[in-house]
C-alpha cells in the first residue's frame, strides 16, 4: 500500500480506519456487517453455513432464504421479504438486483401445506 502524494517522508506509521477491499480482514468485516444488516431484517443466521439467513415459517408463507457468496445473494421465498433484502442493499450499499438471471427454481408446495415438495428448475 502507498501512501497518498505529498507525504512520503518514509519514516510514518498508517493506522487504516476500516477494512479495505482486498485486505485479510475484509471478509470478516463484510461478513459482520452483512450479519448485523440481515439481524435487523429480522432473519436468523444458520448455525451450519454462516452465509445462510432465514426468516418466516413454511406455515405461515412469510418464509425466505437468503445466501451469500462475496457480494452476490441468492433468495428464495416470499417476495416481499425477499424486496426488503434488495431494497436494504440499495439503500445501503448501492448493489441492485440487475444481474444477468443465470436460471430460476420454483418450488410447488403439493396440499395439504404438509405434503411433499416439487422442484422444478429451469437453467
Amino acid at each position: 500500500m502507498q501512501p497518498p502524494p505529498g507525504y512520503e517522508d518514509g519514516m510514518s506509521v498508517w493506522r487504516l480506519l476500516k477494512g479495505l477491499y482486498g485486505l485479510k480482514q475484509a471478509g470478516r468485516i463484510w461478513h459482520e456487517r452483512l450479519k448485523a444488516d440481515m439481524e435487523e431484517l429480522g432473519y436468523t443466521q444458520c448455525p451450519r453455513d454462516h452465509a445462510v439467513f432465514r426468516i418466516g415459517t413454511w406455515t405461515k408463507d412469510d418464509w425466505a432464504i437468503c445466501t451469500f457468496w462475496v457480494d452476490n445473494e441468492t433468495g428464495v421465498g416470499a417476495r416481499y421479504q425477499l424486496d426488503r433484502v434488495a431494497k436494504m442493499f440499495q439503500q445501503k450499499y448501492g448493489i441492485t438486483g440487475e444481474g444477468e438471471l443465470v436460471g430460476n427454481i420454483r418450488l410447488v408446495r403439493a396440499v395439504p401445506s404438509i405434503g411433499p415438495l416439487k422442484i422444478v428448475a429451469r437453467l
